[in-house]
């Protein structure tokens, strides 16, 4: 999957995650209709933002903290 689609999607789950519009597992279908892609790719992308999360989340001003 391409980095920059990935982290366009990663923007995408933090917005859908702080909005609290769905629970993180169902978001997939949100994202496709955000990032302009299929169902499945956007699975694959949401299963790639639930790995790298940690990692993500680490990297300063990537999430804000309350």
């Amino acid at each position: 999957m391409n980095v920059l689609i990935q982290d366009e999607a990663n923007v995408v789950f933090e917005s859908l995650k702080e909005s609290g519009i769905t629970n993180m597992f169902g978001a997939a279908p949100y994202a496709a209709e955000m990032l302009g892609v299929s169902l499945e790719e956007a699975k694959v992308l949401h299963k790639g933002w639930m790995e790298g999360y940690t990692l993500w989340a680490d990297i300063p001003g990537c999430i804000e903290e309350d």
